[in-house]
């Protein structure tokens, strides 16, 4: 003789896999999902994609919106002018701070924001050693760097002491002491 259902007031049999008959088991499955509903996303969530990349999806989410609504437009490339744009944040918990930046700015953005990720001591730390290596280098060769700094990577100006400036001040650097192995 099978046994009955486990549910209260169910008469089918059970099933074999369960203490409960089928349909009995699926409502249960589905009054749980429907109790559980946000830590269940949350769990997804996590599994999915980590706190960053989920901070970027809701961001570029909510930019979509403001776009299609007409509440925000597109801007130009803050560093060159061009129209083809990318949306980028400094902090994507601010999804409507955007910046855009052409597809070639958007990847040296990007860079900049890993440079900064790797820590700030570390980031410190490698400047510290760079401005040590371009004091001991003649006067003439140290205003030089400076100069190819301020100019950028791409020729669109830096501002002295912002980390692109440094950036392209360690960029410099680098050509400068792999072109001349003297120097």
């Amino acid at each position: 003789m099978t046994q009955a259902c486990s549910t209260h007031g169910c008469t089918r049999p059970r099933s074999p896999y369960d203490r409960r008959c089928r349909p009995c088991a699926t409502a249960a499955q589905a009054a749980y999902r429907a109790r559980h509903r946000t830590e269940l996303a949350a769990r997804e969530r996590q599994r999915l994609f980590s706190p960053t990349q989920h901070a970027l999806r809701r961001a570029r989410s909510y930019l979509a919106v403001y776009l299609r609504r007409g509440k925000l437009r597109r801007g130009c490339c803050e560093l060159c002018g061009e129209r083809t744009v990318r949306p980028a944040w400094d902090d994507p918990g601010a999804p409507l701070a955007v910046r855009w930046f052409c597809p070639a700015h958007a990847d040296e953005h990007g860079q900049l924001r890993r440079e900064v990720a790797l820590g700030r001591t570390a980031v410190a730390a490698q400047f510290a050693a760079l401005r040590a290596a371009i004091a001991a280098l003649p006067e003439d060769e140290q205003q030089a760097l400076h100069h190819a700094a301020l100019h950028g990577l791409d020729g669109s100006g830096t501002a002295p002491g912002s980390l692109r400036y440094w950036i392209a001040l360690r960029q410099s650097y680098q050509q400068r002491t792999q072109s001349n192995p003297f120097f």
